[in-house]
């Protein structure tokens, strides 16, 4: 029933409002991170979700003006590789810095 919550909402926006996002999310995992928080690994997993979304329309985005650099990209999945290293996730953290590795 709520498999898909969020996913439309976040396909409606640009790609550098994604980006946005993604950073939010950055950010929230890094405060709940420093208070010990289980929500740490959930706002880490909401910014690798958006930052896929993101590659994504980036693909497929006819309006070039909008599209974030892949250095900027490829800073929020080390950021992200980080975090999940922090929390305890380092499968997961290698790859998101391998993902960043492709974008530079």
């Amino acid at each position: 029933m709520f498999k898909n919550i969020g996913s439309s909402s976040r396909s409606a926006l640009s790609a550098q409002h994604m980006l946005e996002l993604a950073n939010t999310h950055l950010e929230n995992a890094r405060k709940a991170q420093k208070k010990d928080s289980p929500l740490a690994p959930v706002h880490c997993d909401d910014a690798d979700s958006t930052l896929y979304q993101l590659k994504r329309a980036v693909k497929l985005s006819l309006n070039k003006a909008d599209i974030p650099t892949p250095e900027d990209i490829a800073i929020a999945y080390r950021e992200l590789g980080g975090l999940q290293i922090l929390v305890g996730e380092k499968v997961k953290a290698e790859s998101s810095f391998k993902k960043a590795d492709k974008l530079e």
